[in-house]
């Protein structure tokens, strides 16, 4: 990848292959394997983004995985999904880190995602 001025901002990748996945329970089913990957740096600041999915020759996301960075000296992200389908459903899990993380931090300290999760709808995935 170049900018409009001709100078590199990084690297971008896409790959598509035939792939089975393997639903809960056994059963298989006939895919597409989609991956794509962009790395670079804008204003001084580097960043990433990578997607892996299983898509059905329907074009719907059997599952899909995704992890974003950016890495703000003062205050980075960094950020993952991962969304899969179960029982005609679309499960979503998101891991949202901004910052960086200092100490140690009790486990007990952390509120109970799970609960706060389950009341509005974005079940945890196992």
């Amino acid at each position: 990848m170049v900018s409009e001025h001709g100078q590199p901002l990084g690297q971008f990748s896409v790959s598509v292959q035939p792939a089975c996945y393997e639903e809960p329970g056994g059963q298989e089913e006939d895919c597409y394997l989609v991956c794509a990957t962009s790395q670079g740096t804008v204003s001084d600041v580097p960043c990433s983004s990578s997607i892996t999915a299983y898509i059905s020759k329907r074009l719907e996301t059997l599952e899909q995985h995704q992890h974003e960075y950016v890495k703000f000296r003062a205050h980075p992200l960094d950020r993952k999904t991962h969304v899969a389908k179960r029982g005609g459903r679309l499960l979503v899990k998101k891991v949202i880190v901004e910052g960086e993380v200092r100490g140690w931090r009790p486990r007990g300290s952390a509120p109970p995602t799970s609960v706060w999760d389950s009341r509005w709808g974005f079940p945890m995935l196992q």
